[in-house]
């Protein structure tokens, strides 16, 4: 976990501060992709496999690929904004591919 080739610190500390941003009521599951999945025990199989879950589709990860993608092109802006536009660059980044996505899915 703190070796310096894996630096998993950095995942932890990401989590933290989500955990500290989100509503209290909320409930969060958290689940690992397949290929990681089998490189544990069949212990971590049971609990972290996303078809193992009631809340998880079937999914490969092409819709969170496809978000990044498509918001790629706002990092060298965004690495020298305030964090509050930052969030509000994204916030409506977001909401026009949706609305994107909602446009092509009528036709």
């Amino acid at each position: 976990m703190w070796t310096a080739v894996k630096k998993q610190f950095y995942t932890l500390a990401l989590i933290d501060a989500l955990m500290k941003e989100l509503p209290s009521h909320w409930l969060l599951q958290f689940g690992t992709s397949i290929f990681h999945t089998y490189g544990h025990q069949w212990v971590c199989q049971l609990w972290y496999h996303p078809q193992k879950g009631d809340i998880w589709e079937l999914s490969d990860g092409e819709g969170c690929e496809q978000l990044w993608a498509y918001l790629r092109k706002l990092i060298p802006g965004l690495q020298v904004t305030g964090y509050h536009r930052r969030l509000f660059i994204l916030d409506l980044q977001i909401e026009q591919c949706n609305r994107e996505e909602a446009i092509s899915l009528r036709k």
